[in-house]
C-alpha cells in the first residue's frame, strides 16, 4: 500500500511540475467559466450549475486522456518503465498508484467549479446537494476514462497514440449508444418484435456515460449509475494490470 501511494504522490506532483498540468487546469477553468457565464447567470432563472456539469462531461473526454496518456507511455519512452517493473510492486499496484494520481488531478479540477458555485451563491441560492451529485458524477466519469487511458497507455510507448486511442474509444461508445437507437427506430416495424426493439434501445442507451452523467447533474443519485461507472473502471484497471 505504501509503495502504491508513493507512486501516486510522485505522479501527482510531476503533473504540476510541468506546464501540462497547469495548462489543463487553466483550460478547464476557462471552459467552465464561459459555460457558467452564458448558461447559468441568466436573470429570472434558478441558480444552478447543471449546464456546467453537463458540458464538463464533454470536456472531461478531452481532459482525462491528457491526464492518463503520460502514465506508462512516458515511462516506456524514458526507459524508466523497466525500473518500475523490477520494483516490489505488482503490475496491478503500479496501475492503481497511477490511477490514484489521476483521480487526484480530477479532484484539483473540481476547484474551479467550487469557485463558480461560490459566485452563484452571491446571486442566488443554488442547491449544494445537486452540486455534490454533479461533482460525484464528473469524478466517476473522469475516473472511468482515466482507467481506460491507463489500459491503453500500458500497450504503447507513444503519448499521442495513448491519447487518441482513449479519446476515440470514448466517442465510439457515445456514437454507438446514441446512434443505434436512432437506427433501430428507422427499421421496418415488422423486422423486430416490439419487446426486442425496446430491449435493444435500453441496452445501447445504457452504454452512454454522458446520459448517466446528466442524471447526476440534475441531482438524481442512482445506485445503478454509480455501480456502472465503478464496474467499468475496475474492469479497465484489472485489464491494465494484467
Amino acid at each position: 500500500m505504501k509503495g502504491m501511494l508513493a507512486i501516486a504522490r510522485r505522479d501527482l506532483a510531476s503533473t504540476f511540475l510541468v506546464p501540462t498540468g497547469w495548462i489543463i487546469l487553466a483550460g478547464w477553468g476557462l471552459v467552465a467559466s464561459i459555460i457558467f457565464a452564458f448558461a447559468s447567470l441568466r436573470e429570472g432563472e434558478p441558480a444552478t450549475l447543471r449546464a456546467v456539469i453537463s458540458m464538463a462531461g464533454w470536456a472531461i473526454a478531452v481532459v482525462a486522456p491528457a491526464i492518463s496518456m503520460r502514465s506508462f507511455a512516458e515511462e516506456a519512452r524514458l526507459g524508466t518503465l523497466e525500473v518500475l517493473m523490477t520494483s516490489p510492486l505488482s503490475a496491478l499496484e503500479l496501475v492503481l498508484g497511477k490511477f490514484l494520481a489521476g483521480v487526484g488531478v480530477l479532484l484539483v479540477l473540481g476547484i474551479p467549479i467550487l469557485v463558480l458555485f461560490g459566485v452563484a451563491e452571491i446571486y442566488g441560492n443554488p442547491d449544494p446537494g445537486e452540486l455534490g451529485s454533479g461533482l460525484l458524477g464528473l469524478l466517476l466519469a473522469g475516473a472511468t476514462l482515466i482507467a481506460l487511458g491507463l489500459l491503453v497507455s500500458t500497450r504503447t510507448s507513444s503519448q499521442v497514440v495513448a491519447y487518441l486511442v482513449t479519446f476515440f474509444l470514448f466517442f465510439a461508445v457515445i456514437l454507438i449508444a446514441k446512434g443505434v437507437p436512432a437506427l433501430i427506430e428507422l427499421l421496418p416495424a415488422d423486422l423486430l418484435a416490439p419487446g426486442q426493439t425496446l430491449a435493444w434501445i435500453e441496452w445501447t442507451s445504457g452504454l452512454d456515460p454522458l446520459l448517466r452523467l446528466d442524471e447526476f447533474a440534475i441531482g438524481l443519485f442512482d445506485s445503478a449509475n454509480l455501480g456502472w461507472f465503478i464496474a467499468v473502471a475496475v474492469f479497465f484497471l484489472f485489464a491494465g494490470g494484467v
